[in-house]
């Protein structure tokens, strides 16, 4: 019964040592500490060029039609698109549900990040937050076919 109490005592001491040699060790200045500034002298950083806010980015390439898949490009080819329609809107609206808008027959859940075209699987099931008027649109915009 005392052999363990003594070892216990003996392992706190030297904690307790080791405890106060890591306490003194933080409190010493390190060398390469930066010189405070004398009274009256100010520390100053060195000038920040200003950013160049005029140049804009150049806008990312609109992929090739060779890009799509073939199927997908299929599908979309056999679809009908009022050419003038397109020629005067954005390449996206926003979705109602029920409803196609003229001329813009692909269908995107933005959450998903998937596209669908006519006649796929889950077309008639996809819910729309946008309309695409082709499928090389929404690929431009970062989505991706539905693979069903």
């Amino acid at each position: 019964m005392v052999r363990p109490l003594r070892r216990t005592v003996l392992l706190a001491l030297v904690a307790l040592l080791l405890g106060a040699l890591a306490l003194r060790g933080r409190r010493a200045a390190p060398a390469t500490a930066v010189p405070e500034a004398a009274a009256g002298d100010e520390l100053r950083w060195p000038p920040i060029e200003p950013a160049d806010r005029t140049a804009t980015p150049a806008p990312a390439p609109a992929p090739a039609p060779a890009e799509l898949d073939p199927q997908v490009a299929a599908d979309v080819a056999e679809v009908p698109v009022d050419a003038a329609a397109l020629a005067e809107a954005r390449p996206w609206v926003h979705g109602t549900p029920g409803s196609c808008p003229d001329g813009f027959p692909v269908k995107v859940n933005v959450r998903s990040g998937i596209f669908h075209v006519p006649g796929g699987r889950f077309y008639d099931r996809t819910v729309a937050d946008r309309w695409y008027a082709t499928a090389g649109d929404a690929v431009a915009d970062g989505y991706r076919a539905a693979k069903a």
